[in-house]
């Protein structure tokens, strides 16, 4: 059974709500999931006066802990584009697990926040792919397969990089009780039902979640227990990449094409030295 890992960091709750929908999602494939937060930067009197959300229940989690789990998905609200300072200061902390391939060939994926519809939602999820790619790890988006992001008629989160929400600029107001993660209904396999967008209901003004469940189901279903079975070697990849070469780049035996198609193929047994 795949161990998943979802590691968030949220300021006003809307994060915090977004982990337990991909939690929920990720369960509802069979994994055992854990739900853990970075540790909060901002001292207390300072969180307390911008009505920052003190009471979440999730344990704050360690740096050694990331190496226990087949998947991670990461979370934060975006911060002029990038990667809140908070998770950012906890992923640097991360050096000597990268330098041991600890997390090598693990699955990763995103999801993130902003306050409006062009608040960096988007950019802020590459800033953390950026981490999860130097750390080895495969990255799993909300691909296409959703088609509920396709839609134009509402304002929406979500992207193919990870699923996100739209505050509305409400940070520092309170979470209302009814909680629209009850509302997100997230796929059972790798293609997600495309009707699954967040339905916060006409009285509440808390943001619509756009699949966080879809976005868990996708990350395990791509071989979370598995995944050296599954994902192409290094040797693989570069052989593609050879191939490529090959048939584009040198496709004429004139002296020096030839030496290098000579190369190509003795050391990744790619066609012949003159011939296609």
């Amino acid at each position: 059974m795949a161990k998943v890992l979802v590691l968030y960091y949220s300021a006003y709750g809307h994060i915090e709500a977004m982990a337990n929908a991909v939690a929920e999602g990720a369960r509802e494939t069979g994994a055992t999931v854990d739900i853990k937060r970075v540790p909060e930067l901002v001292p207390p009197e300072v969180a307390r006066a911008a009505h920052y959300k003190l009471d979440q229940a999730a344990p704050v989690a360690t740096i050694d802990d990331l190496a226990h789990y087949d998947a991670i998905v990461v979370g934060t609200g975006t911060r002029f584009g990038r990667m809140s300072s908070q998770m950012a200061n906890f992923l640097d902390q991360a050096g000597g697990l990268w330098a041991k391939g600890a997390l090598n060939g693990k699955v990763g994926g995103a999801f993130s926040s902003s306050a409006t519809q062009h608040g960096g939602q988007e950019t802020t999820l590459f800033s953390i792919i950026t981490n999860l790619l130097h750390f080895g790890m495969v990255v799993v988006g909300l691909d296409y397969g959703f088609a509920g992001q396709m839609g134009v008629k509402e304002v929406t989160g979500g992207a193919p990089y990870g699923a996100t929400t739209i505050t509305d600029g409400a940070a520092s107001c309170p979470a209302p009780t009814n909680s629209p993660a009850r509302a997100i209904r997230g796929a059972r396999s790798r293609r997600p039902r495309s009707s699954c967008m967040a339905d916060p209901g006409p009285n509440t003004t808390w943001p619509q979640i756009t699949c966080g469940n879809c976005m868990a189901a996708t990350v395990v279903a791509a071989g979370a227990g598995s995944i050296e079975a599954s994902y192409l070697s290094n040797r693989l990849r570069r052989r593609l990449i050879m191939t490529d070469l090959y048939y584009t780049y040198f496709p004429s035996p004139s002296p020096l094409t030839a030496m290098v198609r000579a190369l190509i193929h003795e050391h990744f047994g790619i066609g012949g030295p003159h011939r296609r």
